[in-house]
């Protein structure tokens, strides 16, 4: 009777979890090596609790924003371009399914997760001022396998174990391995001042990402 009547509870309790986070990616391997910098992003996720257990499913869906950089172009070739006419930039766009084993009771609860999902790299090259040819003007995406896991801790603010909502902060980090996949860095784009095609950097995409945001249960 105790534990139908637990059971029971657990079942009324908070089923739905919305999260809303910042997120840091820290490039890994030979993809650490000719990026370099942390990309910094968003999330948003979803998840529903099965039943009564600590179990969660769910999406996530995000992206890593590497900015512009402004190029110069010097040389022969550059053909009476200004000085910055080439903007370059590398955006990452994730989407991911979501399983999470997280505690229903308690003021702290950590979690346990793993993701199976696909990375989109999008890199455009434009030319933004020039006196003679205009005509270069680049969108190229690619889309490779993004899986991994991690972990994390979460801290409600308001709420009980009785609430049917809670407000919560949460702090988490993931390894994430990513197939191989093209990009162009601004090394890659010496070849414009010599009116040369620029070559593509290529190689596989893992990552480690630290998220800090706010989780709704309802």
């Amino acid at each position: 009777m105790l534990f139908a009547s637990g059971d029971a509870l657990a079942q009324e309790k908070t089923r739905w979890q919305i999260g809303v986070d910042g997120v840091a990616g820290l490039p890994q391997g030979d993809f650490g090596e000719s990026v370099g910098d942390t990309r910094w992003g968003g999330s948003f996720y979803f998840t529903r609790r099965l039943g009564s257990s600590p179990v969660r499913l769910g999406m996530d869906l995000g992206f890593h924003a590497n900015g512009s950089v402004d190029l110069v172009l010097g040389g022969a070739g550059a053909r009476g371009r200004s000085a910055k006419d080439v903007r370059l930039t590398n955006d990452i766009y994730f989407g991911h399914f979501l399983s999470r084993v997280q505690p229903v009771y308690g003021r702290l609860a950590p979690y346990v997760e793993g993701v199976f999902g696909f990375r989109a790299f999008e890199t455009a090259i434009v030319l933004k001022e020039c006196s003679l040819d205009c005509t270069l003007s680049t969108l190229s995406t690619s889309t490779t396998v993004s899986l991994g896991g991690g972990g994390g801790l979460s801290l409600r603010l308001t709420g009980n174990d009785e609430s049917e909502s809670r407000f919560s902060l949460e702090l988490g980090a993931r390894y994430l391995f990513g197939g191989e996949t093209e990009y162009f860095l601004p090394s890659d784009l010496s070849a414009l001042a010599d009116d040369l095609s620029p070559v593509p950097h290529k190689s596989t995409t893992s990552m480690i990402t630290v998220s800090f945001g706010v989780v709704f249960d309802f």
